[in-house]
């Protein structure tokens, strides 16, 4: 059973970064100094009238009620033209690692014939909320078993050892009665010793019933003696306005980072079903603070009204 505390940053709020901004997607955890920091991907229009993103931090106090502060600017610089994530950065997935902070972000960039193409980069900081790029360059792209749409990566370390869980698509489809082409993507993972070089298998490891079925976003927290799993999940196509075919939030857990087990009702009472997140749920991020875990995720239109929080009772 999950208490929701419903929107803690809000559109007004990000307006007060800068009033030209919109959405504030996929709120990602981080502790620092004590204080729990969430860093999040917002929208603005470029000098052609097309969206551009990048990511933003907010500070809150213990509560999660009160917020004690936030980015003025992006944490990272645009990317270079030409580059990967040369339109943007979405998401934002910051981990602690030593002293330092690595950040794995998802650069896209437009493409002609499907809407986007996309990998996985990686920024660095010594503060934890101003970051640099390694290199211009992707950490991992498409391959030859993962033919499309690298991203989402999420990284903790277990064991001595670094997990990423991830996505890939598989395929692009177009609708029965023509239009747009969409992307099909499910969740893979990946493990490496030093966070920079990683050994991946293009295996897909959450179970579906429907193969039209997209997952987005994975998160992992361990508590309890378990690992969970968060994501979110959509239909193919018919997905954008709300309703059956738009996000939901998914949940798996394992006891050995291998074998994961589905089980979305664990997950299905965390909506408010208030206005903010009655017709979708999606781009959550589970993570344990003071020894209970908790959920942030965006709501209706992908974030438009800013992102809740949930706790687990």
């Amino acid at each position: 059973m999950w208490e929701n505390y419903g929107v803690i940053f809000s559109d007004s709020d990000l307006k007060k970064i800068d009033a030209n901004l919109d959405f504030a997607k996929s709120p990602q955890f981080v502790l620092i100094k004590d204080s729990p920091v969430f860093y999040f991907t917002t929208q603005c229009r470029d000098k052609q009238g097309k969206w551009v993103s990048l990511p933003y931090w907010v500070s809150f106090d213990s509560s999660f009620l009160n917020i004690e502060g936030f980015s003025k600017k992006p944490v990272v610089e645009k990317g270079s033209l030409g580059a990967f994530d040369e339109h943007g950065i979405f998401p934002f997935s910051p981990v602690k690692i030593g002293e330092d902070y690595f950040a794995y972000t998802t650069g896209w960039s437009r493409r002609q014939s499907v809407d986007i193409d996309m990998s996985i980069g990686l920024c660095k900081s010594e503060d934890g909320l101003n970051f640099l790029r390694v290199s211009s360059g992707p950490l991992m792209t498409s391959s030859l078993k993962e033919p499309f749409l690298v991203g989402d990566a999420f990284v903790k370390q277990y064991n001595n050892t670094f997990y990423m869980w991830y996505i890939f698509g598989d395929k692009w489809m177009v609708p029965a009665q023509g239009g747009n082409p969409e992307r099909r993507y499910r969740i893979t993972q990946a493990v490496s010793v030093d966070g920079l070089h990683w050994s991946r298998d293009g295996r897909y490891i959450i179970t579906v019933d429907d193969q039209r079925e997209c997952q987005a976003l994975p998160t992992v927290a361990f508590y309890n003696n378990r690992y969970h799993m968060a994501f979110c999940y959509r239909d193919v196509f018919d997905f954008r306005k709300g309703g059956e075919k738009s996000y939901k939030l998914g949940y798996a857990s394992s006891i050995d980072l291998v074998n994961w087990s589905r089980d979305d009702i664990f997950i299905n009472s965390i909506s408010s079903r208030s206005t903010w997140d009655s017709a979708m749920q999606c781009y959550p991020n589970l993570f344990v603070y003071a020894g209970s875990m908790y959920c942030a995720y965006n709501g209706n239109e992908f974030g438009k009204s800013g992102f809740g929080l949930a706790k687990l009772l």
